[in-house]
């Protein structure tokens, strides 16, 4: 038998069984198979710890003034993505505070949060893992990190950053599916005051990894920082995600509930499901 497993974005959130169901309506046939204990479906939640632990002042004014944060909240002087109404409702108008503010809780200089979060990830997946044959990861746009940093086991962040690994047995059985992800640029955007700069590192014996974005959305390809795809970022390993363009239908390309309504990922639930 097989379970599915979504793992949330940054931001605030619902509760864990809210924000499953909310998901899960983009998915009426996992939402089906769910309801008939056929496959079961989870929501690993860490928006919970992220909103306890506020970023330090000095985290929050490093992002800001970073490659990363003027690409969301400034660009060549002018207000950037999230603040300027013609441009910012691709995002939302004001959510770059927000993703300005999980980059730098996220990426800061106290590691506890990522280490809680990271571990929270793996423990989900150890502990559905005992119960099923395989796992399909649904993880959106900060979610895929903590993710990929689980799957690959890797550290980043000097000084912090040990939790166990997942193996490679469970790897073996996880498909992961990324929605809108930063992966393609992230690590390379020069975030080098607390992340140890490294050639990013296909998981070992993953399943598969199929990557569904929208050049469209600011998290996958924001200004001065454009790299949507990811195959290309693995391109030297004998395996690479597979990257699928489309246009996300929802009035935000960011929306995670537009990405499951559409056809690529619909469909990979249903062989999944299948």
């Amino acid at each position: 038998m097989g379970a599915v497993l979504f793992l949330h974005g940054g931001g605030p959130k619902p509760d864990a069984e809210t924000l499953r169901s909310q998901w899960l309506q983009s998915l009426p046939d996992l939402a089906r198979a769910a309801d008939e204990e056929r496959v079961p479906a989870g929501m690993i939640h860490w928006a919970d710890l992220a909103s306890a632990q506020e970023p330090s002042a000095a985290d929050v004014e490093w992002m800001s003034g970073h490659l990363v944060g003027r690409a969301f909240r400034e660009i060549d002087g002018k207000q950037g993505l999230g603040h300027d109404d013609s441009i910012g409702t691709t995002l939302g108008r004001g959510r770059a505070d927000i993703l300005i503010r999980d980059f730098a809780a996220y990426f800061g200089s106290d590691p506890s949060l990522r280490n809680a979060v990271r571990g929270r990830v793996r423990e989900s997946i150890q502990h559905v893992a005992d119960h099923v044959d395989r796992i399909l990861l649904v993880a959106h746009e900060l979610g895929s990190v903590i993710a990929y940093e689980v799957l690959t086991h890797r550290r980043y962040m000097p000084g912090g950053g040990d939790f166990e690994d997942i193996g490679d047995d469970l790897r073996s059985r996880i498909a992961f599916l990324t929605l809108g992800s930063p992966l393609g640029w992230l690590y390379d955007a020069e975030l080098a005051q607390y992340v140890r700069r490294s050639s990013k590192t296909f998981p070992r014996g993953l399943g598969r990894w199929t990557n569904v974005y929208d050049e469209k959305d600011p998290m996958v390809a924001p200004p001065f920082l454009a790299d949507p795809t990811l195959a290309d970022d693995f391109a030297t390993f004998e395996h690479n995600p597979v990257d699928s363009p489309l246009q996300n239908p929802a009035p935000t390309p960011n929306s995670v509930y537009g990405y499951l309504s559409t056809p690529p990922v619909s469909e990979l639930v249903a062989s999944f499901i299948a």
